[in-house]
Protein backbone atom coordinates (compact mmCIF):
# COMPACT_ATOMS: atom_id res chain seq x y z
CA UNK A 1 0.00 0.00 0.00
CA UNK A 2 1.31 3.30 -0.68
CA UNK A 3 0.38 6.53 0.85
CA UNK A 4 1.55 9.98 0.29
CA UNK A 5 3.26 11.93 2.76
CA UNK A 6 1.49 15.13 4.01
CA UNK A 7 4.54 17.45 3.65
CA UNK A 8 5.69 15.81 -0.06
CA UNK A 9 4.43 14.58 -3.17
CA UNK A 10 6.34 11.50 -2.66
CA UNK A 11 4.89 8.37 -2.31
CA UNK A 12 5.67 6.43 1.22
CA UNK A 13 5.06 2.45 2.21
CA UNK A 14 2.99 2.27 4.71
CA UNK A 15 4.27 -0.21 7.12
CA UNK A 16 2.39 -3.60 7.44
CA UNK A 17 -0.60 -3.35 10.35
CA UNK A 18 1.16 -6.74 12.55
CA UNK A 19 4.44 -3.79 12.80
CA UNK A 20 2.22 -0.79 13.90
CA UNK A 21 0.28 -2.52 16.33
CA UNK A 22 1.81 -2.20 19.89
CA UNK A 23 -0.74 -2.53 22.52
CA UNK A 24 -1.04 -6.43 23.85
CA UNK A 25 -4.71 -5.66 25.59
CA UNK A 26 -6.54 -6.81 22.64
CA UNK A 27 -4.63 -9.93 22.17
CA UNK A 28 -4.97 -10.65 25.54
CA UNK A 29 -8.68 -9.96 25.97
CA UNK A 30 -9.07 -12.53 22.87
CA UNK A 31 -7.14 -15.05 25.10
CA UNK A 32 -9.46 -14.59 27.94
CA UNK A 33 -8.22 -11.16 30.12
CA UNK A 34 -11.03 -8.86 31.67
CA UNK A 35 -9.48 -5.68 30.22
CA UNK A 36 -12.42 -4.48 28.72
CA UNK A 37 -11.18 -3.98 24.93
CA UNK A 38 -12.72 -5.69 22.27
CA UNK A 39 -10.89 -9.06 21.37
CA UNK A 40 -8.76 -8.51 18.49
CA UNK A 41 -6.11 -11.51 18.30
CA UNK A 42 -3.29 -8.62 16.38
CA UNK A 43 -0.48 -10.30 17.24
CA UNK A 44 0.96 -13.82 18.71
CA UNK A 45 -0.23 -15.13 22.07
CA UNK A 46 3.53 -15.14 22.67
CA UNK A 47 4.52 -11.82 21.79
CA UNK A 48 1.46 -10.12 23.68
CA UNK A 49 2.64 -11.61 27.19
CA UNK A 50 6.22 -9.93 26.18
CA UNK A 51 4.83 -6.63 25.80
CA UNK A 52 2.44 -6.92 28.50
CA UNK A 53 5.65 -7.84 30.35
CA UNK A 54 6.79 -3.94 29.65
CA UNK A 55 3.15 -2.33 31.34
CA UNK A 56 3.20 -4.42 34.63
CA UNK A 57 4.09 -1.03 36.75
CA UNK A 58 1.93 0.74 34.61
CA UNK A 59 -1.44 -1.25 34.06
CA UNK A 60 -2.32 -3.20 37.05
CA UNK A 61 -5.34 -4.87 35.56
CA UNK A 62 -3.25 -6.23 32.32
CA UNK A 63 -0.72 -7.59 35.60
CA UNK A 64 -3.83 -9.50 37.37
CA UNK A 65 -4.96 -10.68 34.25
CA UNK A 66 -1.31 -12.85 33.23
CA UNK A 67 -1.81 -15.60 35.37
CA UNK A 68 -5.14 -16.03 33.81
CA UNK A 69 -4.45 -15.83 30.24
CA UNK A 70 -1.39 -18.25 30.86
CA UNK A 71 -3.71 -20.97 32.64
CA UNK A 72 -6.60 -20.48 29.71
CA UNK A 73 -3.42 -20.81 27.18
CA UNK A 74 -1.44 -23.24 28.45
CA UNK A 75 -1.86 -25.78 26.10
CA UNK A 76 -1.62 -23.52 22.89
CA UNK A 77 1.47 -21.80 24.15
CA UNK A 78 4.93 -22.36 22.79
CA UNK A 79 6.66 -21.97 26.08
CA UNK A 80 10.25 -22.38 24.41
CA UNK A 81 9.23 -19.43 22.24
CA UNK A 82 7.68 -17.17 24.74
CA UNK A 83 11.42 -17.36 26.93
CA UNK A 84 13.09 -16.26 23.24
CA UNK A 85 11.13 -13.37 22.58
CA UNK A 86 11.19 -12.29 26.46
CA UNK A 87 14.96 -12.75 26.57
CA UNK A 88 15.07 -10.60 23.07
CA UNK A 89 13.09 -8.03 24.65
CA UNK A 90 14.94 -8.09 27.73
CA UNK A 91 12.03 -9.02 30.02
CA UNK A 92 13.60 -12.21 30.81
CA UNK A 93 13.20 -11.53 35.30
CA UNK A 94 9.69 -10.18 34.29
CA UNK A 95 8.89 -13.67 32.38
CA UNK A 96 10.17 -15.46 35.29
CA UNK A 97 8.12 -13.19 38.00
CA UNK A 98 4.89 -13.79 36.12
CA UNK A 99 5.53 -17.30 35.71
CA UNK A 100 6.19 -18.22 39.39
CA UNK A 101 3.46 -15.96 40.18
CA UNK A 102 0.98 -18.28 38.44
CA UNK A 103 2.20 -21.39 39.70
CA UNK A 104 1.40 -19.55 43.07
CA UNK A 105 -1.83 -18.39 41.99
CA UNK A 106 -2.74 -21.84 40.26
CA UNK A 107 -1.64 -23.79 42.15
CA UNK A 108 0.28 -25.29 39.36
CA UNK A 109 4.14 -25.98 39.17
CA UNK A 110 3.86 -26.91 35.80
CA UNK A 111 4.36 -22.75 35.05
CA UNK A 112 7.04 -22.25 37.81
CA UNK A 113 9.08 -25.16 35.48
CA UNK A 114 8.53 -22.91 32.61
CA UNK A 115 10.59 -20.13 34.62
CA UNK A 116 14.14 -22.18 34.81
CA UNK A 117 16.72 -21.17 32.71
CA UNK A 118 15.41 -17.29 33.26
CA UNK A 119 17.34 -15.11 34.91
CA UNK A 120 16.52 -13.03 37.69
CA UNK A 121 17.07 -9.11 37.97
CA UNK A 122 20.36 -8.20 39.07
CA UNK A 123 21.65 -4.90 40.99
CA UNK A 124 18.63 -2.50 43.03
CA UNK A 125 15.40 -4.11 42.83
CA UNK A 126 13.19 -2.33 40.36
CA UNK A 127 9.66 -0.64 42.07
CA UNK A 128 6.78 -1.81 39.81
CA UNK A 129 4.75 0.85 42.00
CA UNK A 130 5.49 4.77 41.23
CA UNK A 131 8.02 5.27 43.93
CA UNK A 132 7.43 8.98 44.62
CA UNK A 133 8.02 8.87 48.69
CA UNK A 134 10.56 6.84 50.95
CA UNK A 135 6.84 5.86 52.58
CA UNK A 136 5.74 4.40 49.41
CA UNK A 137 9.45 2.90 48.56
CA UNK A 138 9.42 1.39 51.99
CA UNK A 139 6.15 -0.11 52.02
CA UNK A 140 7.18 -1.76 48.94
CA UNK A 141 10.04 -3.12 49.97
CA UNK A 142 8.14 -4.66 53.36
CA UNK A 143 4.57 -5.55 51.55
CA UNK A 144 6.58 -7.05 48.56
CA UNK A 145 5.28 -10.82 47.96
CA UNK A 146 8.74 -13.09 48.22
CA UNK A 147 8.27 -14.18 44.57
CA UNK A 148 8.70 -10.61 43.79
CA UNK A 149 11.97 -10.62 45.78
CA UNK A 150 13.17 -13.47 43.93
CA UNK A 151 13.18 -12.16 40.92
CA UNK A 152 14.55 -8.27 41.83
CA UNK A 153 11.11 -6.60 41.71
CA UNK A 154 9.27 -4.57 44.53
CA UNK A 155 5.28 -4.32 44.74
CA UNK A 156 2.57 -4.10 47.14
CA UNK A 157 0.10 -6.50 45.86
CA UNK A 158 -0.48 -9.51 47.59
CA UNK A 159 -0.33 -13.19 45.94
CA UNK A 160 -3.74 -13.07 47.43
CA UNK A 161 -4.97 -10.36 45.41
CA UNK A 162 -3.91 -12.20 42.29
CA UNK A 163 -5.89 -15.45 43.54
CA UNK A 164 -8.89 -13.49 44.15
CA UNK A 165 -8.69 -12.10 40.55
CA UNK A 166 -8.27 -15.68 39.32
CA UNK A 167 -10.76 -17.22 41.44
CA UNK A 168 -13.59 -14.50 40.51
CA UNK A 169 -12.77 -14.84 36.04
CA UNK A 170 -11.47 -17.81 35.89
CA UNK A 171 -14.00 -20.51 33.99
Amino acid sequence: MLRRRATSGRLKRAKPESERVTDPRPTLVAYGAPLGARPRAEMTLEKALVRSLGLLGEAPRVFLSLPLVLAASRERLDFERLRRVARAARRGPELGLVLELTSEVTGDPFFGEQAVGLSARSGAPQFLVPVDTAFVRRTAELEAPEVARRWGFRFRTPVSSFREFYGKHHG
